[in-house]
């Protein structure tokens, strides 16, 4: 059961007895039309025993003025520009998180009243043929009252290509659904911007600020070739191509070179183990590491096969649960070529 009241200032509300958890929202009423709306709740909620008359205390809520102007590409004031925030949660009790959103006027100026915090601040520009494009400052952080001034970009360009395996289509390894994302993150770790694998056309296009990056790589695929046959490969690689200059429009491809690696799983017996999972994992670790998951499920067979890049690797095969087996780990394999690796529990 929950108990509330909207108030302005004080608030008082009569509930039983009893434990309860305080959760406090914030949304003050703005003028019309709304410079800017907001809104908060404390990030944890606070226990409090009710027993009687209780009072539970005041909130003095410290609210900063950020404000400042938003220009185009030719430093003339942007209108009607959205410049919204979500605030990092923390895990301190009673700490505010939540969100505000606010618009450039006529003259480019906005501004909006919010508790400090680390923000990362989205600048939105209005309906229109791109670009500009829907921008992000991250890692703002608001601790006093201040001005923070954006520029848009002042060149874009597109990047477009193809993502393939071993030279092939994608959808000639793992099932059509599979994902590849193709990211660009700046000097400061921020991915400025992740492109989608279309699914229809095979390929990925979008626009970015003229600038270098590193590039990362993010593929998610996973094949059924029945239902009990199961692959899955995640791959995410950081620093796929490094320092890589964006001028002007660029096709780039990605090609994984990936291997088949295959094998049969059977108990002490000899007898093939269905439903085995051969599971995978990269052994780099590190920020800028790449990290490689991967399993297989064997079939009625015992039989298993997984597509993985080259590199060093965990191995552990997990049996079904109530089958009365143990996880056991293989050790470290190292992926160079094609293989075939059986396994059999003892």
């Amino acid at each position: 059961m929950s108990y509330f009241d909207f108030c302005e200032g004080a608030c008082s509300f009569h509930v039983p007895d009893g434990p309860y958890k305080l959760k406090i929202s914030l949304d003050p009423a703005m003028e019309t039309p709304p410079v800017f709306s907001l809104h908060y709740e404390n990030a944890m909620e606070q226990p409090v025993d009710i027993s009687g008359a209780t009072a539970i205390g005041n909130w003095d809520i410290v609210l900063h003025t950020l404000n400042g102007v938003i220009s185009d590409s030719a430093l003339s004031p942007f209108p009607d520009v959205t410049i919204s925030s979500e605030a990092e949660e923390t895990a301190r009790a009673g700490d505010l998180v939540g969100e505000w959103e606010a618009a450039s006027d006529a003259s480019g100026q906005y501004r909006v009243d919010a508790p400090a915090a680390a923000y990362d601040i989205k600048f939105d520009p209005p309906d229109g043929p791109e670009p500009p494009c829907k921008e992000t400052q991250a890692g703002f952080v608001l601790s006093e009252s201040t001005t923070l001034d954006y520029h848009f970009p002042e060149q874009y360009a597109e990047l477009s290509g193809t993502v393939t395996i071993n030279g092939e289509s994608v959808e000639d390894y793992f099932d059509p659904f599979s994902e590849a994302r193709v990211v660009l993150v700046d000097e400061d770790q921020y991915e400025v911007r992740s492109f989608i694998r279309d699914l229809i056309t095979y390929q990925y296009a979008g626009l970015a600020p003229a600038g270098e990056y590193d590039v990362k790589l993010v593929f998610l695929g996973a094949r059924a070739d029945t239902l009990s046959a199961i692959e899955f490969l995640t791959i995410s690689w950081p620093n796929f191509i490094e320092g890589f200059t964006l001028a002007a429009d660029t096709p780039l491809d990605f090609d994984l070179e990936l291997y088949l690696i295959e094998g049969v799983v059977s108990d002490w017996l000899g007898q093939p183990l269905e439903s085995v999972t051969a599971s995978f994992e990269d052994t780099e670790s590190g920020l800028d590491a790449r990290a490689v998951f991967a399993g297989a499920i064997t079939d009625a067979q015992g039989e298993w096969s997984m597509w993985l890049p080259a590199g060093d690797y965990n191995l552990q095969f997990i049996p079904p649960e109530c089958s009365g087996l143990v996880p056991l780990d293989f050790g470290e394999y190292t992926v160079l070529a094609a293989d075939q690796i059986d396994f059999s529990f003892p």
